[in-house]
């Protein structure tokens, strides 16, 4: 997963659980 200052449009989909990862670290940063 890559994520650029959080910003949702910039992770990368590659499985199930990489998605999962990075929306816990949005939801930590407050979105």
């Amino acid at each position: 997963v890559t994520i650029v200052h959080g910003h949702y449009e910039n992770i990368k989909m590659t499985t199930p659980d990489d998605l999962w990862f990075g929306e816990a670290i949005l939801m930590k940063r407050g979105k």
